[in-house]
């Protein structure tokens, strides 16, 4: 069984440490670091090349860049499975124009979001990402942005 790296990006101690404790518990994810700010953020993914990094589209951006900024430079070495406290589609549009192949709400299920991180670590990156039958459509269109 192959192990999935991941790095939580996110400015809350209190979401990283629940992230953490959700994905210590599972047997084919790994966490190898935690960042909080977005320059720690780059550092880490450019060190670590995680297979998945989980990003808040909130993290506290200073010089200039933005949430948006960054996942274009994350996404060239991870899979960016984008995080908000809400569902807006605006937010869907930007995380995904920025280079995120998912968004997930932080309110939404805990097993969504494991779900969410198998499969888009079988992905390949910005194109479709098969979904297993049998499927349901709402929740893949919710799960993975989609390509177009």
């Amino acid at each position: 069984m192959s192990v999935i790296s991941i790095l939580i990006a996110d400015g809350e101690q209190f979401v990283r440490d629940k992230m953490r404790q959700l994905i210590a518990m599972q047997e084919d994810m790994v966490i190898i670091d935690l960042a909080r700010t977005a320059e720690e953020t780059l550092v880490k993914v450019r060190a670590h090349h995680p297979q998945i990094l989980l990003f808040d589209m909130a993290i506290p951006c200073r010089g200039g860049q933005n949430a948006t900024d960054l996942i274009s430079i994350a996404a060239d070495h991870s899979r960016v499975i984008a995080l908000s406290l809400y569902k807006n589609d605006a937010y869907v549009r930007e995380a995904y124009r920025a280079g995120a192949m998912g968004f997930q709400v932080k309110t939404g299920p805990a097993d969504k979001l494991l779900r969410m991180i198998r499969l888009t670590a079988r992905c390949e990156r910005r194109s479709y990402c098969p979904w297993p039958s049998p499927a349901d459509d709402s929740e893949r269109r919710s799960t993975f942005i989609p390509p177009n």
